[in-house]
């Protein structure tokens, strides 16, 4: 009985196919091509992408950001990919489950270093709906948008397979040629999937901007991070030294900014996401105030379209979110790679652990009652200083370290000595003084000559002062080069029915110098007519495209 549930379950997603027809256009080789696995996404599903990048980026080594928009064009997201040099790369973004319905853009774009100005390589229109909202939007019968094909070199698939079954390991054999039937060695990205979920109203496929580059440009092939600084007043700033804490790191990097603010911090390669705050230079001016730019596009005037074929496909997600809370599992499974910490270990010169002293009301209260080499100063407006001793000058006596100690409150920073004299030692563990100008020097560079003191608490967040968490802000890092697992069904899906929005995706996937790859992928439980499309690019920047289907019939 369970079987004929969700055979009919199938049959809800078999409706009349609005697949958009391919247009033969030759594509220019200054022109990036986005291949998506869809046309258009539900919340909590995988966008898949590969981006066929122009040949002047051939040989070159560029850091390519990536980045999701809003109808306004404000940006969202973020993630980096390094090109390697290689002619594209490919990637992938996680919707999240309460993203509002809208059409949404995904962008990618790389800083040019001599011109100092972020370029736009291309861009695709994404439609997202949210299957857990209402149903609010205008409802079409059919609209058509022709989707445009690169033909520079022909694409021509054989299935191994006679018949294919739910569950069964297809055997997929794909050769390219060019237009004198000659193979052509290619990287090729391959979707398949339902043909309902090639949108009428929205291409799978979609051509960057014209892109010039000129031969001597260069482009950042580090993970870059541009922003503004200014004052608390928004008058630019310019500095020959801002620091940039990444808690994660337990590091400080550094930039500097031009006579309007700009500046471009780089930090060394890293994955997923962490967290870094900006702070000023005793020296020049503390008080300042660091915001990460973000790409910002014109506002979307595209009105997101309800067809019969989304309405159901909708639908049939609702059911499918539900067939997968029921069994506990996943929907998509992706395998990421594990990674190591690669913090830099701290070696204070002293450490006070709390729990072994008596109660004290506060920081400024314990180190009063001390001999330490932190020392707290009021001021007559009832105003908190504080100062470190050079423990490691030579002389008479020992000098005080120049400027307002820096200090570390678990995994943020600020030099507000008054916030930290009044903070209460409840919460607090350990403190730790950072003295020795040399280890100073060697570990936090000009910004930690002043001293660090670094305190480490029991709270998961630790309130700071509202200046030092208003330049704080989340980055991430290269993304995960993922697998998309479906050869193989987990044991949890073996004894349940497994239902997906995209039965296989590859990209990347390189053929042989005769121009042939043979792929394999495990089919679902689903039914009906499949679509594999596939998209090539040769080593000299020809492209190509192909279409093939097959049939899944209902068991007898």
């Amino acid at each position: 009985m369970e079987n004929r549930r969700y055979v009919l379950l199938r049959s809800i997603l078999v409706l009349p196919a609005l697949v958009a027809s391919l247009i033969i256009l030759q594509a220019e080789n200054n022109q990036c091509l986005i291949h998506l696995d869809k046309s258009f996404y539900v919340c909590g599903e995988y966008i898949w992408y590969h981006v066929y990048l122009p040949t002047s980026f051939k040989g070159r080594k560029a850091t390519i950001r990536v980045t999701l928009h809003d109808e306004q064009g404000v940006e969202i997201s973020h993630h980096y990919h390094d090109s390697e040099g290689s002619a594209g790369f490919s990637g992938y973004y996680k919707i999240p489950f309460d993203q509002f319905t809208g059409v949404y853009v995904l962008a990618f774009s790389t800083y040019a270093t001599q011109s100092k100005r972020v370029r736009v390589i291309g861009s695709v229109e994404i439609p997202i709906y949210n299957d857990l909202e209402p149903i609010d939007g205008p409802a079409v019968s059919d609209v058509r948008v022709e989707v445009s094909a690169p033909s520079d070199l022909k694409v021509s698939m054989t299935m191994a397979n006679g018949i294919v079954e739910p569950r069964d390991l297809v055997n997929l054999n794909i050769q390219v040629t060019d237009r004198s039937d000659q193979p052509v060695e290619a990287i090729l990205s391959l979707a398949v999937i339902d043909p309902d979920v090639i949108s009428s109203t929205q291409p799978s496929i979609a051509y960057g901007e014209p892109f010039d580059l000129h031969p001597l440009e260069v482009l950042d092939s580090t993970l870059f991070y541009v922003g503004t600084l200014t004052d608390r007043h928004g008058v630019a700033l310019q500095a020959n030294v801002l620091g940039a804490y990444v808690g994660n790191d337990r590091r400080l990097y550094y930039t500097k900014s031009d006579e309007e603010g700009h500046f471009v911090l780089r930090t060394p390669n890293f994955h997923d996401q962490k967290f870094v705050q900006f702070l000023g230079y005793y020296k020049e001016d503390l008080d300042i105030h660091a915001e990460l730019d973000g790409l910002n596009l014109r506002p979307q005037s595209k009105t997101i379209l309800y067809t019969d074929d989304i309405l159901d496909y909708i639908e049939l997600s609702r059911l499918r979110k539900k067939i997968y809370q029921l069994y506990t599992t996943l929907e998509t499974h992706i395998i990421l790679p594990d990674r190591s910490s690669d913090a830099q270990i701290l070696d204070p010169d002293l450490t006070y652990r709390i729990e072994e002293y008596e109660n004290f009301d506060d920081i400024r209260a314990f180190f009063g009652e001390l001999v330490t080499p932190l020392t707290f100063k009021v001021s007559q407006d009832s105003i908190y200083s504080a100062v470190i001793y050079n423990t490691k000058a030579r002389g008479v006596r020992n000098t005080f370290l120049s400027g307002t100690p820096l200090f570390i409150i678990d995994d943020k920073v600020t030099h507000d000595a008054d916030f930290v004299a009044r903070m209460s030692l409840d919460a607090v563990e350990t403190i730790e003084l950072f003295v020795d100008p040399q280890k100073l020097r060697r570990t936090f560079q000009a910004i930690g000559m002043s001293g660090v003191v670094r305190i480490r608490t029991q709270l998961k967040d630790a309130p700071m002062p509202i200046e030092s968490d208003e330049d704080r802000y989340e980055i991430n890092g290269y993304q995960e080069q993922v697998v998309l697992a479906s050869e193989d069904l987990s044991d949890g899906e073996k004894n349940q029915p497994v239902f997906r929005p995209l039965v296989h995706w590859i990209s990347g996937h390189t053929t042989d110098q005769q121009g042939s790859s043979d792929i394999q992928f495990r089919h679902s439980d689903d039914l009906g007519v499949f679509q594999i499309q596939v998209v090539v690019q040769s080593l000299d920047g020809a492209r190509g495209a192909g279409i093939f289907e097959y049939t899944v019939p209902p068991r007898n």
